[in-house]
């Protein structure tokens, strides 16, 4: 009961000193539940696994969103799916809040559901993971899905826009945070669209600069590989001497052709002509 007495308390700060939801028009009282059941939302009837509560809520959240659903309808969807034990504790829970609150707003069901089938240490344990929540390694989508999750746990954090907007931007990377400095949001929307659009162009600059470091480093790779490569030495071919310079005196050497200073062959063997002769070096 004292958690249900916290649950309205919040309530009313949410509300403030306007009404909590306006009353439907006749538009949104021709809504009818057999419209919202067309999407297949799953009943609920009671459980002790945190998880299976979880995914309850969340695939109302997504039906409601489908259908575009108002405060008042979100309340009467979802109590409608309730079933069971949970139908029976929902009866009691609403006598209270309705008794101190006046009226029902979807977060304040929320929090008095959670309170009923989350344990205290499992929803301090959600708070924390909150508290410490920071984008690491996920993209800006999967941070900004695991915020909204873990966000719903630790409501008065992110009571209004602003401390929203300040929450997820503090989990983001510091090149992102840096980024977003110099921008003015206007919600929290905007924030997250415009965290994406900054990893994105982020990302793509990361990447010109991974293809252009590769192409250098091939670049180098293949030159380095032709500087090192031996330099091959065929026998008998004639290399030719820069105009200016005399060729290296190789007479001396063993095997070298004393005639044209050739290795490969002897100065008998030699087939060039003599310089501006063109005779044969044997016979004249």
């Amino acid at each position: 009961m004292e958690l249900i007495r916290e649950v309205v308390g919040l309530v009313r700060q949410q509300r403030g000193p306007q009404q909590l939801f306006p009353s439907a028009s006749s538009s949104d009282q021709g809504r009818s539940i057999a419209e919202f059941r067309k999407l297949a939302p799953p009943a609920f009837k009671g459980t002790t696994d945190p998880q299976e509560a979880e995914c309850w809520i969340d695939e109302m959240e997504k039906a409601f969103r489908g259908m575009g659903c108002t405060e008042e309808e979100k309340i009467r969807f979802a109590t409608y799916m309730l079933q069971d034990r949970a139908h029976h504790w929902w009866e009691s829970v609403e006598r209270t809040m309705m008794q101190d609150a006046g009226s029902v707003t979807w977060p304040g069901f929320r929090m008095a559901f959670y309170s009923k089938y989350f344990p205290s240490s499992r929803i301090r344990e959600l708070e924390r993971e909150f508290l410490s929540l920071s984008q690491g390694s996920m993209t800006v989508e999967d941070y900004e899905a695991e915020f909204d999750r873990l966000s719903r746990f630790a409501p008065s954090l992110v009571q209004d826009p602003k401390s929203r907007m300040s929450r997820f931007e503090e989990g983001l990377r510091p090149r992102l945070r840096q980024g977003l400095a110099a921008v003015h949001s206007t919600d929290y929307d905007d924030l997250v669209d415009r965290a994406k659009n900054m990893e994105i162009i982020w990302k793509e600059t990361q990447d010109a600069q991974k293809g252009k470091s590769k192409r250098t480093r091939d670049f180098d790779s293949d030159g380095e590989r032709h500087l090192r490569r031996p330099m091959q030495f065929r026998p008998g071919a004639g290399q030719r001497v820069p105009y200016g310079r005399t060729a290296p005196d190789r007479r001396g050497i063993s095997g070298v052709c004393f005639r044209c200073g050739q290795i490969g062959h002897r100065a008998v063997e030699c087939l060039q002509t003599r310089p501006g002769i063109g005779a044969c070096f044997r016979c004249g």
